[in-house]
């Protein structure tokens, strides 16, 4: 139990980009579902649209009984009946999200360059990046980006040789440097690519 003895101390703590990319997405989903969208929960799960449109009904149930909300409704971040510990996740979230959007070069009209409202009594927290050589850091392409290939290109998996066509696109699973892991559905497969060969057509995180 949390009784205000340790306000005063600070923590240092190493994260890999990876890591940084982790914590932001479990803080989304906590203030998400602190604010009844529960429905958030369906976006990390593999499972079949029926089982999801009954745990859609559930979460309709459960949002009328909890917050007495309709279905599609949800409360505002900026609620006085949420936990302090929800503000204070929703702007480290915000924290978080600004500074990957420099280290990745987001575009400029991202809200992930927005920064947190000041919502909690907690003061902001405060993030050092350890710079790495330049070739190290991402530009503009992370997991969950949907890119699309600009060219013809072959590729040999586990002694398989595939043929990705132009045009063609993919899901980005992890990223290192100018190299990504990137999902082909048409394929079943992922596959390794290089920044140059692809763009970002869709920016879904």
């Amino acid at each position: 139990m949390d009784n205000g003895i340790h306000d005063n101390n600070h923590y240092n703590l190493k994260l890999s980009h990876k890591h940084v990319r982790v914590l932001i997405h479990a803080l989304d989903v906590y203030t998400r579902i602190s604010i009844a969208q529960f429905e958030r929960i369906l976006d990390d799960i593999n499972i079949n649209s029926a089982t999801k449109e009954v745990a859609r009904r559930l979460f309709d149930e459960a949002k009328r009984v909890i917050y007495d909300l309709p279905p599609n409704a949800s409360m505002s971040i900026c609620s006085p009946k949420l936990n302090e510990y929800v503000h204070i996740g929703y702007e480290l979230e915000k924290v978080l999200q600004k500074m990957v959007a420099e280290v990745e070069d987001h575009m400029r009209w991202s809200v992930w360059r927005d920064g947190p409202l000041k919502l909690s009594t907690e003061p902001l927290p405060k993030i050092e990046i350890c710079s790495k050589p330049e070739k190290w850091r991402l530009k503009g392409i992370h997991p969950g980006d949907v890119v699309r290939v600009k060219r013809y290109t072959k590729r040999m998996y586990k002694r398989k040789s595939y043929g990705i066509k132009w045009n063609s696109t993919g899901i980005v699973e992890e990223v290192v440097g100018d190299e990504m892991i990137v999902h082909f559905s048409d394929l079943e497969v992922s596959l390794k690519m290089y920044q140059y060969e692809v763009e970002v057509v869709d920016d879904q995180i």
